[in-house]
């Protein structure tokens, strides 16, 4: 009768503490969710605040392109790249 008793006992004391378990785990992925949304939003304000707007373009502008190449043979080299005319402007941004 005893070993019974002790089983219910056992199993009753076994559920509530996988219950209180189960309650502590979704109280602390609320809170590590709540977490993430927050460190998120402050990332992408500090992103938000170095991006500059890009330059918007018309069709038949002239423009030239930055030479970026440094090396031994390019000090007397032209610092610029063509004279370009925009055909079409695309809306990527």
């Amino acid at each position: 009768m005893r070993l019974k008793n002790d089983l219910r006992i056992r199993e009753l004391i076994e559920s509530e503490i996988l219950d209180a378990v189960q309650d502590e785990r979704d109280e602390l992925r609320l809170r590590a969710k709540e977490n993430i949304l927050k460190i998120q939003q402050e990332n992408r304000k500090n992103f938000n605040k170095k991006r500059k707007e890009p330059k918007k373009y018309n069709e038949d502008d002239s423009r030239t392109i930055k030479c970026t190449q440094s090396g031994p043979g390019m000090k007397f080299s032209s610092r610029y790249l063509g004279l370009y005319t925009v055909v079409k402007v695309l809306r990527n941004d």
